[in-house]
């Protein structure tokens, strides 16, 4: 199977942009939610991502998926794409 570089890059692309669009939204939708509820959650997704195990070789589970749809059922949105962030950047550092 032969890549295509250019079709890579365009998908890498569309993706960026609809994160992009789904942060827009989000603060669009933003109504004051709990700010301590989402500094929970942001703390306990750091701590999750840190405190992720691998049951196999070359594996590992994260369960910082619970608190972002946590995140999303409590606080909508704005809290779903929050918590994610702070999921993603978490994992990054990890």
């Amino acid at each position: 199977m032969r890549h295509n570089p250019a079709l890579l890059n365009v998908l890498i692309a569309g993706v960026a942009a609809m994160g992009a669009a789904l942060i827009v939204a989000a603060a669009i939708a933003w109504s004051s939610e709990d700010i301590q509820f989402l500094l929970a959650l942001g703390f306990l997704t750091v701590i999750s991502e840190f405190m992720d195990f691998g049951p196999f070789a070359n594996s590992r589970i994260s369960v910082s998926i619970v608190l972002i749809f946590a995140a999303g059922a409590f606080s909508g949105l704005p809290g779903a794409v929050i918590i994610a962030g702070v999921c993603a950047t978490a994992d990054a550092v990890a």
